[in-house]
């Protein structure tokens, strides 16, 4: 039987009561296929959406509702209670104030205590009850109307801050004793960058009501902007002690508080928010924030997804989920939601960044390329998106446009200690350079507790080193280094407990090796091993300029899914040692390009030779092998930005490490030997093509003239 709308209407209600969502969805939309602007049907819809969570999409449905009959007070009850829930109050408050007469006492109630300071609240009942007798739109009391302050709001949330003042100035003019007018403009100019003004008016607002806390709150975010964070947090706290209930400035105080390091207080601060309104997906999005970064990253994700839940288009929120994920290593998850950034922001520089970051640290260059560019075009001074892309094409042996790239951030911000650090590897110095002073200005600007700091103390013993001035340059060498390995807090100790753990645990992984497999199509890794700076890439070089091989560069995989492995820490079983595998080459599959050896040449991987031989035990690892006093003197002229490589911020320290290795290696070397081929560094330099050709014959595959 075909029901009219009507009853449509009627059986749709009856199922939303009862709680069958989806038969009630169906209701509805079958009475919206019929007719788009069926004002109940949309109301309801909009109200489904609510309780599954959608609020962002509920807002269309009401505001069709309300554009077919704007008499019904219910519709507007749910709109406005849906922006609340959404953070969006000022929207709230203008809808509230043109439908107020309609509503219901106790509905006005409700929503006043959670849109309206006290302040405000006094103000409203103010105007209304002016309304009420019937007065002229000449303000009594030497106060503005609502008709003037609604028209202002309306200004101010278009975003017209210049207009704003115009009008709020010639009110001013008649009303000089308005501490909302003050505000208002205060506001404007703030919005404009003119901070000084801005305070002007808010010291003016306060002396003509010295409980106004929508100023001090209002303050406070200029004190934030202008980077006066102190200032700031005594505003937000004045705010709170004359409106305990003032949501927005607890979550502001939370914010400044982050940005000192005060993260635990900041946690408190946002708490008290939700306090007063648990549908704030702006206080949500702020407690994951102090949540990552007190290293609590499944407490700050459901503090992210909480606020995504409640604002399911919050973009912000997206982009700070992907950060927690990446810095997990979860660089595909983190993809996807700045993915989902971009898609609710599609010019979202920042999300585009971040997402370049997580590609490059995949090693997926071209990817990282697109993103960082894409990032640029979007925000042309983005200084951190030009050094990042100068690092990818460095990579890629594409030195004139990466040093490009370093230049251009470094114009662009003339205190980027990084990019100068970046730079400065890829450019030859001479005496009278003009930017060698610009390093040594930054040298003497920054404290030597600034994390950026030995870069620019490499930096310079680059420069140094350039001029041939070795004094200077192992003095700055030695600076960095100390600075570096204090703040690494490292222990040679730690390292000799770690090789020995992976020794003792090499029987256990021996015993449970896989059964090779016999395809010959399998994505096959060649590892490419040793000690940091000791010519992985001229080797990996070579062997990628092959027909069938990609260079997949430095890879992280083998460490993510098989140090405890390695280390004995979780049982090296045959079928765990078969999920590290299976991870792996899923990992390296998107490296691979469709052929059919691709190179990983993680230096670090000769930590984890025997579970690389158990894993795959027809595997072919090339250990490259340089003149230890070079090896372990470029590692102590390089800034390691990874924290594993503490050993090199200490001359003593990198020589015991390189005994380790050896003897490691050694040990490697015994057990593995058909695996392993010892590749001599110097050799290949002096003698290229046979040293080439022998590399070539033990991959097994054949001789091709670039290589």
């Amino acid at each position: 039987m075909q029901l009219t709308l009507d009853q449509a209407l009627q059986k749709g209600i009856e199922a939303h009561k009862a709680g069958r969502v989806q038969e009630a969805d169906r209701c509805y939309t079958a009475i919206l296929k019929a007719n788009p602007k069926h004002p109940d049907a949309n109301h309801n819809m909009g109200v489904l959406a609510v309780g599954i969570g959608k609020v962002e999409v509920s807002l269309q449905f009401f505001k069709t509702a309300l554009e077919v009959n704007p008499s019904i007070a219910q519709y507007w009850q749910s709109y406005i209670e849906a922006l609340i829930k959404l953070g969006r109050k000022n929207e709230a408050r203008i809808a509230f104030n043109k439908i107020k007469d309609k509503l219901k006492s106790h509905v006005i109630e409700q929503l006043e205590s959670t849109l309206f300071t006290s302040q405000d609240k006094k103000f409203q009942k103010e105007t209304y009850s002016r309304s009420n007798n019937k007065l002229s739109n000449t303000a009594s009391n030497n106060k503005p109307t609502s008709s003037h302050l609604n028209s202002l709001t309306k200004l101010y949330m278009r975003g017209d801050f210049k207009e704003t003042l115009s009008e709020a100035s010639k009110l001013l003019k008649k009303f000089p004793k308005s501490e909302i007018l003050f505000n208002i403009r205060g506001a404007s100019y703030a919005s404009l960058g003119q901070f000084r003004r801005a305070h002007r008016d808010y010291l003016k607002a306060v002396k003509i009501n010295p409980k106004y806390a929508n100023t001090y709150n209002n303050m406070g975010i200029a004190f934030q902007n202008e980077g006066h964070i102190n200032e700031a947090i005594k505003a937000f706290k004045k705010s709170i002690s004359i409106n305990s209930d003032y949501c927005s400035a607890y979550t502001n105080l939370g914010n400044c508080l982050c940005k000192l390091g005060n993260y635990a207080g900041g946690v408190d601060a946002y708490n008290n928010a939700l306090k007063i309104n648990p549908h704030n997906a702006e206080t949500y999005n702020g407690i994951g924030i102090a949540l990552k970064e007190q290293g609590k990253f499944d407490e700050a994700m459901r503090a992210y997804r909480r606020a995504i839940n409640i604002n399911p288009k919050y973009a912000t929120a997206f982009l700070n989920l992907g950060n927690a994920l990446q810095e997990q290593g979860k660089f595909d998850e983190a993809i996807q939601e700045y993915s989902n950034a971009i898609k609710f922001r599609p010019n979202y520089a920042e999300a585009y960044y971040c997402m370049g970051n997580s590609f490059l640290r995949e090693s997926v260059l071209e990817k990282a390329i697109f993103a960082y560019k894409k990032a640029i075009e979007i925000k042309p001074n983005y200084a951190q998106a030009k050094n990042n892309l100068g690092t990818v094409l460095e990579q890629q042996a594409k030195f004139e446009e990466a040093r490009n790239n370093y230049s251009k951030a470094v114009e662009l911000d003339p205190n980027y200690a990084e990019a100068f650090y970046n730079l400065s590897n890829l450019k030859t110095f001479k005496t009278g350079d003009p930017q060698i002073s610009q390093f040594h200005r930054l040298h003497s600007q920054l404290q030597d507790t600034d994390k950026n700091y030995p870069n620019i103390c490499f930096a310079l013993a680059k420069i140094y080193d350039d001029l041939e001035d070795f004094v200077e340059a192992y003095r700055f060498y030695s600076e960095g280094n100390k600075i570096r390995k204090r703040s690494l807090g490292y222990s040679i100790e730690n390292d000799k407990v770690f090789f020995s753990k992976l020794r003792e645990s090499q029987a256990q992984l021996y015993k449970n090796t896989l059964v090779p497999l016999d395809r010959v199509d399998a994505l096959t890794p060649i590892f490419i091993v040793g000690m940091p700076r000791s010519g992985t890439t001229l080797v990996e070089q070579i062997i990628s300029a092959h027909s069938e091989v990609t260079g997949a560069g430095e890879l992280k995989y083998i460490a993510q899914f098989g140090r405890d492995l390695a280390m004995g820490s979780r049982r090296p079983s045959t079928n765990n040692i078969l999920t590290f595998k299976e991870n792996y080459i899923a990992s390296l599959n998107k490296h691979a390009f469709g052929k059919r050896f691709v190179t990983d040449k993680m230096p670090q991987n000769f930590l984890y030779v025997a579970l690389i031989c158990a894993a795959f035990p027809m595997s072919k690892i090339i250990h490259v092998q340089r003149d230890p006093k070079a090896t372990c003197w470029s590692n102590f002229k390089y800034n390691f930005v990874s924290g594993g490589l503490g050993y090199s911020n200490d001359l003593g320290d990198i020589v015991e490490y390189y005994k380790l290795y050896s003897e490691l290696f050694n040990c490697w070397n015994n057990h593995y030997p058909s695996n392993i081929y010892n590749l001599d560094y110097e050799k290949l330099t002096e003698d290229p093509e046979s040293s080439a050709r022998s590399l070539i014959n033990f991959l097994e595959i054949r001789w091709e003239d670039p290589c």
